[in-house]
């Protein structure tokens, strides 16, 4: 398989947050507070973005990440000490979250797209996840870590590197594997086929991001990469945060490259 040219990350953080959101109300922050500004529990202040980012302008890619964001969480974002310059962007989709703007992107471009949520924590490298996702010889790759117990949490079963199974149980268990937020998608004609069949040109008006996922795992076409950058977190519930934490609790000095 040739090796991809990639483009630029792109890093989706311009969800609603809502699963998280009464924890922050009690946190005290504000109602449009975007959930990937959340402390990592790091010294220094540091973010969840701001780790992300940090991790997205080492990788090998030759353009700078590109922010899916709300107008509101970019005026938090661009005022926050922990966020670098980066490219900002503002496309609309029916949902602020989700695989869409990666879909579609791949839908329109043709070309490998590459990018995360704002909201996971990992220890990983783009360049190692990369090498991995060329290697392993599957058109779509997603970076999957052990769980802890959560709710709703998407969870993938995994044999031999293939995603055999893509499901939302209502409680996640400790030895499953969780989707942390990382993809890597090439232009294959069986991909690219399922994106012309399952999403119209009106992005008001398509199906779940679950659903597209779930066809593309259907057909055998998405692989996990497991065995990278050690224990893994998306922050999406109170008990992901809580996770976090204690984790920080253990390595206080655990600081991003």
């Amino acid at each position: 398989m040739a090796t991809p040219e990639y483009g630029p990350i792109i890093i989706c953080a311009a969800g609603e947050g809502s699963r998280i959101r009464p924890m922050m109300d009690e946190m005290g922050y504000p109602d449009d507070y975007p959930k990937p500004l959340l402390p990592t529990g790091n010294l220094d202040g540091e973010t969840l973005l701001g780790r992300i980012v940090r991790q997205a302008m080492i990788a090998p890619v030759e353009q700078p990440p590109i922010v899916y964001a709300t107008p509101e969480g970019r005026a938090y974002m661009e005022a926050h000490h922990d966020i670098g310059e980066v490219v900002y962007d503002h496309t609309r989709f029916a949902r602020g979250g989700g695989l869409d703007p990666y879909y579609y992107r791949l839908k329109e471009s043709r070309h490998t797209v590459i990018g995360c949520a704002g909201d996971f924590y990992s220890g990983f490298t783009w360049e190692e996840f990369l090498g991995q996702h060329e290697e392993a010889g599957l058109p779509v790759s997603v970076l999957a870590g052990q769980t802890h117990a959560t709710d709703h949490a998407a969870i993938f079963e995994v044999a031999d590197g293939l995603v055999l199974e893509f499901r939302r149980p209502e409680k996640s268990r400790p030895n499953e594997y969780r989707n942390v937020g990382v993809y890597a998608f090439d232009p294959h004609p069986d991909v690219l086929g399922i994106m012309d069949e399952m999403l119209p040109d009106n992005r008001e008006d398509f199906p779940s991001s679950d659903a597209v996922f779930l066809r593309l795992v259907k057909e055998g076409l998405v692989g996990a990469i497991t065995e990278i950058g050690g224990r893994h977190f998306n922050v999406n519930t109170e008990q992901d945060y809580a996770a976090l934490q204690g984790y920080h609790q253990t390595r206080p000095n655990d600081i991003a490259s």
